[in-house]
């Protein structure tokens, strides 16, 4: 069946942005599309707050959001090669960030932050709350970054070393065969020396044994 629905898109999209001339009419019937796939997640699923009620039909529903996003962004080349310099920054240390937020971000079983500013519990201010959330993900954030850095250090040291220790280990060393006698001779022309004089040619023999 999926093969099936994404050769009909193939189709489509050949018909609406392959010829010379650009189909406005269906750029701008994607566009509503997936705007109303969108509002229709979330009018009938994105308000529940309990994840507990909501995981159980999120494998069934989320194609719903993603198809209306990616016909919202394909619909014309500015917002395909438009993209987010944060998202792409958040992008880079994705793994590092998946893992740390277990160990920094969150606490009593993966549903609460950890209070580090006094009052900012829940039953607290909302400005104390704003700002605990924001001290404790920039420390999360950068702490990430760093894992990130240290990971790549790590990476480039661990496969520089295999090099080194391959070439070292199984590499054979290059014989180099003796020169011929007649082609061995050359002559070096020294022009001026130090002095300003001039001076003779000597004769080297260049010939390299095993």
């Amino acid at each position: 069946i999926g093969g099936l629905l994404f050769g009909k898109l193939n189709e489509y999209l050949n018909w609406a942005y392959g010829s010379a001339h650009e189909q406005v009419g269906a750029k701008w019937l994607q566009r509503v599309v997936g705007i109303s796939l969108i509002l229709t997640w979330w009018g009938f699923f994105g308000y529940i707050e309990d994840k507990f009620q909501y995981n159980p039909l999120h494998p069934y529903i989320f194609a719903i959001p993603l198809v209306g996003w990616l016909m919202i962004r394909n619909s014309s080349r500015y917002l395909t090669e438009s993209y987010s310099m944060i998202l792409e920054f958040l992008g880079r240390n994705t793994l590092e960030t998946y893992v740390l937020q277990f160990h920094l971000f969150m606490c009593q079983g993966v549903q609460h932050i950890p209070i580090v500013i006094p009052g900012s519990g829940s039953g607290g201010l909302m400005w104390l709350k704003v700002a605990n959330m924001l001290f404790c993900g920039a420390i999360f954030l950068l702490t990430s970054v760093w894992a990130r850095r240290c990971t790549v250090t790590t990476q480039t040291t661990v496969v520089e070393l295999l090099a080194l220790f391959q070439n070292q280990c199984f590499s054979k060393p290059n014989k180099v065969e003796n020169v011929p006698d007649e082609e061995s001779a050359q002559f070096l022309e020294v022009e001026v020396n130090e002095h300003g004089e001039k001076t003779g040619s000597i004769e080297m023999n260049c010939s390299v044994e095993k």
